[in-house]
């Protein structure tokens, strides 16, 4: 399949049109599913909805971000069943923030009609890697923490 370039647009007056298909990058095709046909779509029409992208930077919401999956952590080892769930909803409200990062990245950057194309010499890519690697490192203590539970329970 032969794609035609994607050039930086020229004013703020292109038109972009969301596609899940184009252009199928590298990233696109290890991205799930629920990523790229729910939390970017949504992510997007947020930004191009709301005037978010005036008053948050991207880098302010990667660190909200963040905190969401400190805070989700705290609901995830409770015993109770409620709490647990509510720990998952703030994780996919997590997510959501992760595709709102990039959305407002490329809105103040007039990128969108580009696609998802990363510049690692700029703070914001190496922010956003990091608050990528907290959300795992939140799996990872949840996960940790469920397995001690089980040996636990197990041993008893």
């Amino acid at each position: 399949q032969h794609l035609p370039a994607r050039l930086p647009a020229e004013n703020l007056t292109t038109v972009y049109t969301f596609s899940p298909f184009h252009p199928m990058t590298v990233k696109l095709l290890m991205v799930s599913a629920f990523k790229e046909f729910l939390e970017d779509p949504l992510a997007y029409t947020i930004v191009k909805n709301t005037p978010i992208a005036s008053f948050i930077s991207p880098n302010m919401m990667s660190l909200f971000g963040v905190l969401v999956a400190a805070s989700s952590v705290k609901f995830f080892i409770n015993e109770n069943l409620r709490h647990r769930q509510i720990g998952v909803l703030m994780f996919k409200i997590r997510d959501l923030i992760d595709s709102l990062d990039g959305a407002i990245a490329r809105e103040r950057k007039n990128t969108h009609n580009v696609g998802m194309i990363a510049d690692p010499t700029s703070f914001g890519w190496m922010l956003d890697a990091r608050s990528g690697r907290s959300r795992k490192s939140s799996k990872l203590v949840v996960t940790a923490w469920w397995i001690q539970q089980k040996e636990e329970d197990f041993t008893a």
